[in-house]
């Protein structure tokens, strides 16, 4: 672990298993699972949702956000992209008609998630959010048992460089605020070089080690074990 992690998470005895930092586990529970992940500007937090997407697709539901910013060139073509464009007239009508579970601005765009596919799912809702829509969640939810993942690089100069590349300068001045959110996560998640598989299976054990009752053997297969 980096010393620019660690120096956030000095106060936690905090352990460390196949890329995801454990900080606060989260208790057993029969309340409804909710994975909840969030992070700086292309730390990996939607590769992460497609990873899990992918590899248990009978679990997860990635519940979309309806946003006012325009995706990127390289969002365009991803099947389960988590943002769904709205102009700032359709979502502010959209605040109105109160079908949005939570909403915030951040960064000038409005972002908010869809009341009906949350509350509807039979799946473990999935949910990729700035860190504004996180608290707005952990206070309304209360009907589940959110597990956060916090998704960031191990160094600071590996996140620099993907935000260079990615187009998205302005958000390195938000660099420090954003990584102080990470005492606020059950979880970290390290993005670093070859992290997508190994992390993925560990958030997925993890989130489900914290359901009761445990799923029946005959059904563990639909839960991807």
């Amino acid at each position: 672990m980096s010393n620019w992690i660690e120096k956030h998470i000095n106060t936690i005895d905090a352990k460390i298993e196949n890329n995801l930092l454990h900080l606060r586990p989260i208790e057993v529970s029969n309340k409804k699972p909710l994975l909840l992940l969030s992070g700086p500007s292309a730390a990996g937090k939607t590769t992460i949702a497609e990873f899990l997407d992918n590899m248990f697709p009978n679990t997860y539901d990635i519940i979309p956000s309806y946003s006012t910013r325009p995706p990127r060139p390289e969002e365009i073509a991803k099947k389960n992209y988590p943002y769904k464009q709205v102009s700032r007239q359709e979502f502010e009508q959209k605040i109105k008609d109160n079908t949005l579970l939570e909403y915030a601005e951040y960064g000038g765009n409005y972002y908010g998630k869809d009341r009906y596919q949350y509350e509807t799912t039979k799946k473990i809702p999935l949910m990729v959010m700035e860190i504004e829509g996180i608290k707005n969640i952990l206070k309304i939810a209360t009907d589940s048992n959110p597990m956060f993942v916090f998704v960031v690089t191990n160094t600071r100069e590996t996140l620099e460089e993907r935000i260079n590349k990615r187009g998205d300068t302005h958000r390195l001045n938000n660099l420090d605020s954003e990584i102080e959110n990470i005492i606020l996560a059950n979880y970290v998640a390290l993005t670093d070089n070859n992290y997508p598989f190994k992390v993925t299976r560990e958030i997925h054990a993890t989130l489900l080690r914290s359901m009761a009752p445990l799923p029946r053997i005959s059904s563990l297969d639909s839960f991807g074990l």
